[in-house]
């Protein structure tokens, strides 16, 4: 675990990846420590369908209550970039359900409350919320746009996204 550590704070992702593959067999006691790791990892090396089957992993493997939180976040943020990425490729819709679904993931545990921010559990959590939030009223906001666009609102079908 130490030589991962380190590998992971010198940014050296591959020898880190290669080394939680390894912690799988060996840690009996907590076996949700690799799998985090490998999350984490797959994270800062965007492969972020990687990512969230890790986090996945690490939910089955029973973590402590403490660490729930923290796991449900990064499970969140690797659904929330693979929404980012459906916008990029200009597939809304779909990047809208993996927005609702990061989204959901956060209310797991009671991390984040959408209906009392004051009883999240974890402020990270509920720091996610509202930036997911955020994208997803942006992508609805984008949609609609090209929606008034195409029906010929403006003279030359042209104009600028809405900010």
């Amino acid at each position: 675990n130490i030589v991962y550590s380190l590998s992971y704070e010198n940014q050296n992702y591959n020898t880190a990846k290669f080394l939680t593959d390894e912690q799988k067999v060996a840690n009996m006691i907590a076996p949700y420590v690799a799998y985090f790791d490998a999350g984490t990892i797959n994270l800062k090396r965007e492969q972020y369908k990687e990512a969230e089957e890790s986090f996945h992993d690490a939910l089955k493997n029973n973590p402590p209550k403490e660490i729930l939180c923290q796991i449900y976040v990064n499970l969140s943020l690797s659904i929330e970039k693979q929404g980012d990425k459906l916008v990029d490729d200009r597939n809304y819709e779909e990047a809208l359900v993996m927005y609702n679904s990061a989204q959901s993931v956060l209310y797991e545990n009671n991390c984040a409350n959408k209906n009392d921010p004051e009883e999240s559990k974890d402020k990270k959590a509920h720091s996610a919320d509202t930036r997911i939030s955020n994208k997803r009223s942006q992508t609805v906001a984008y949609m609609n746009y090209i929606e008034q666009s195409s029906g010929g609102d403006t003279e030359d079908g042209e104009g600028s996204a809405p900010d």
